[in-house]
């Protein structure tokens, strides 16, 4: 799946839609070769944007988070987990971000003053919350408490925040060294300044 934003701020999305996650109105779930505008969203001016495997968020310019697509675990930040969300929803708790991430089964966001909140699947750590546990809704990561984010990205089971200070770190899946930890669950975010 392919994300797309034109310079007046319109979303546009191409792909498979297996799972509802091209935003589309339409009844049924046909993937798209051409990208196409995603209508439910023209009344916002949409300036970042995010695709995991099944899921997309949006980020306006007024610093709201928008989700939808698959939600097995949660990804969406609907409140719950299960069934597939097929239009773009307001994410509760959130407000004032800046940056959105989406990873394989797992979403981030950053606000304005470089607070992370996550959600989604946190099987392998990849949410930064000290356990494995799925979350449904965003959650503050605490463990970087003090600390101001100015970036997140999201790898299929990891993620990576880099602070105002230029320290990296990085928390989830380390089968292929991704993560760089020493510690071996991976669990609490590892911090390596560049």
């Amino acid at each position: 799946m392919c994300v797309f934003i034109s310079g007046d701020g319109e979303l546009y999305t191409s792909g498979c839609n297996d799972n509802w996650q091209l935003g589309r109105r339409t009844p049924g779930s046909t993937s798209s070769a051409r990208p196409t505008h995603v209508t439910a969203l023209e009344s916002y001016n949409v300036v970042a944007a995010g695709c995991g495997a099944t899921h997309t968020l949006a980020l306006t310019d007024q610093g709201a988070v928008l989700g939808w697509g698959g939600n097995e675990y949660g990804q969406t930040g609907s409140g719950s987990e299960g069934a597939d969300q097929h239009q773009p929803r307001h994410i509760k708790g959130l407000a004032d971000q800046r940056v959105v991430a989406a990873g394989e089964n797992h979403s981030a966001a950053l606000t304005a003053d470089g607070r992370l909140y996550t959600w989604g699947r946190g099987k392998h750590g990849q949410l930064g919350q000290g356990d494995w546990a799925n979350r449904h809704r965003p959650v503050l990561v605490t463990s970087l408490r003090g600390i101001r984010a100015k970036q997140v990205s999201a790898g299929s089971r990891h993620s990576l925040v880099l602070t105002t200070t230029s320290q990296v770190f990085a928390f989830g899946n380390n089968d292929f060294g991704q993560v760089r930890r020493t510690a071996e669950d991976g669990r609490w975010p590892y911090d390596r300044t560049l």
